[in-house]
């Protein structure tokens, strides 16, 4: 899974020092979703795809807070918890 950048894991972990639900989802869950362990099911030619890992989280960080895909878009704007588990600046 892509790197959480620096400047996203500093304000995330000063806002939240003992993590949240989300951001421990990433520690735990980033791991188990390699990006190379997808290879094999994406083309080799055309436009790249999205980052697997992230579509992973994406789709159960939503479930977890009972938003909709709506909300989680916004959630994705402005919080900086999903920001740090999705590793966006």
């Amino acid at each position: 899974m892509a790197a959480i950048p620096a400047e996203t894991y500093r304000v995330a972990t000063a806002i939240f020092p003992e993590g949240n639900l989300i951001m421990r989802i990433r520690e735990a869950v980033g791991p188990l979703f390699q990006t190379d362990d997808f290879a094999l099911l994406f083309p080799r030619r055309g436009q790249p795809a999205l980052d697997p890992a992230r579509l992973a989280l994406v789709t159960v960080c939503p479930y977890l807070e009972g938003v909709s895909d709506r909300q989680a878009a916004e959630h994705v704007r402005r919080c900086i918890d999903w920001k740090y588990a999705l590793a966006l600046p």
